[in-house]
């Protein structure tokens, strides 16, 4: 784990980094509350998630630095330890007041820096479980919908300042999903749900965002050229189709899965970019089922396959 030490005693700083460094973990050091600032703020999602700073410090205090850090966006709120020689209770007491997790008293001793690192893991831990319970689903581990909208309008956003490429919202459904629950128990449509997700997971590229729209419906979005999202509609209409899925009962289902994907470089709302594709997809749905129809000249894709 990264932590940052913050202390503008060069002694002290090169102490407790070397501690950091001997309870197994990598030490950050800067000299002053500005310095430590300063990095948090450039890129707060990618900075150290426990801080150990002085509370003694010219210019900016470590309370002052607590309650300024306090106020930034962080992903996972960073669990901060502040350190002083002065009186413990008086310390003690100042420093949970101005929002710091923990206190230690100069000199630190690798024995008291472990106890603290260990609550500090295990606090951080339970914000990054929570963290990705509020954004994911719970069944197929993808991007839940309200995240996955999210996702999708930060891609709109820059994609809004660049011509060449275009946003591709691509709306998904597995076919004949109620005929799979009906006939082989909602167990068996758990397994295809997450066996469906599993392969558009696999098959799409990091940078594309998928998520469970509702249901047995998908929510993927795609920065593209025509030719390239044609190639992407292809992959995913293959990889569904390839191999079925095996169910607990040893029965081996074959799964399809219809798409309507709406190709627009324009500024435009993400609802209506949403209702579009969801148009497309019913067109995909109910010309057979099994392929993928877009806007850009109606083409669609069927993968000839007999079930």
């Amino acid at each position: 784990m990264n932590i940052l030490i913050v202390d503008d005693n060069d002694i002290d700083l090169e102490i407790g980094a070397h501690l950091i460094e001997a309870a197994g973990h990598k030490a950050i050091k800067c000299h002053n509350a500005k310095e430590a600032l300063l990095l948090f703020e450039s890129d707060a999602d990618t900075t150290p998630n426990v801080i150990i700073t002085d509370w003694s410090m010219p210019d900016m205090d470590g309370s002052e630095l607590c309650q300024r850090m306090r106020g930034l966006p962080f992903s996972v709120s960073p669990y901060i330890i502040l350190t002083t020689a002065d009186s413990i209770e008086d310390a003690e007491v100042n420093a949970l007041e101005h929002g710091a997790d923990d206190f230690i008293e100069k000199p630190m001793t690798l024995r008291s820096l472990k106890a603290r690192i260990r609550v500090a893991e295990r606090i951080i831990s339970t914000q990054l479980n929570l963290k990705n319970l509020a954004l994911t689903d719970g069944l197929t581990g993808l991007l839940n919908r309200r995240a996955g909208m999210t996702a999708i309008q930060s891609q709109l956003a820059r994609l809004e300042r660049c011509d060449a490429v275009h946003g591709c919202m691509i709306m998904c459904d597995i076919d004949y999903f109620k005929r799979i629950n009906d006939t082989h128990g909602h167990t068996a449509g758990d397994i295809v749900l997450r066996e469906v997700s599993s392969r558009l997971a696999e098959t799409l590229r990091a940078f594309d965002t998928i998520c469970r729209y509702g249901g047995e419906e998908f929510l993927i979005f795609c920065e593209a050229d025509e030719v390239t999202i044609q190639t992407i509609l292809d992959r995913v209409i293959d990889i569904i189709t390839k191999e079925p899925v095996l169910l607990d009962s040893g029965d081996a289902l074959f799964v399809t899965l219809s798409m309507g994907c709406y190709v627009n470089n324009k500024v435009q709302a993400l609802s209506d970019r949403i209702k579009h594709a969801d148009a497309l997809l019913y067109q995909a749905k109910n010309s057979g089922r099994n392929r993928y129809i877009t806007n850009i000249d109606q083409k669609h894709k069927d993968a000839n396959r007999a079930y």
